[in-house]
Parts: structure tokens; sequence; C-alpha cells
């Protein structure tokens, strides 16, 4: 079964591990799933799906400070419908 990704809809980061952890976020889009860039404000853990999404492939990279260092990218999700 496929998950139906709708506009409209909330997207939410996962919970950062270890819980001391802390992390900045940048949603980002691709019209084909290969090449993605940032979407323009786009920096909290939970975003949005919005009409310039559809069609379109979404993930979240979070860059971990604290006592996690360094990037983490989502599997992209999509497309949205």
């Amino acid at each position: 079964m496929n998950t139906v990704f709708l506009l409209g809809s909330t997207l939410a980061a996962g919970t950062l591990s270890p819980a001391s952890a802390t992390a900045t976020y940048q949603w980002q889009r691709s019209e084909d799933g290969s090449v993605f860039g940032n979407i323009p404000g786009a920096v909290f853990s939970a975003y949005e799906i919005q009409p310039e999404d559809a069609g379109c492939y979404l993930r979240v990279v979070a860059t971990g400070s604290g006592a996690y260092l360094g990037p983490v990218t989502s599997t992209a999700i999509g497309p949205v419908e």
C-alpha cells in the first residue's frame, strides 16, 4: 500500500537521539526525486505541504549540534498529490 501525501498535510522530522542533541532543519523539494533544492523559509522540524509541492518529492535535512554533530537526510517521500 502506498502512502499518499496530500496538500495541506504536515510532515514532521523524527525525534532526536540522544535526547540532549539539538538540530537545525531544512526541508527540500525535488521535481523528479534526484536533485533537491532548499525550500525558502522551511527551517522548522515540521513542514506543511504547499501547493507548489504538488507532484514533487520532499525530504528534510537535520544538522545536529551539541551531543550530536553532522547532517542527517531523511528518505524522500512523494510524489505529493
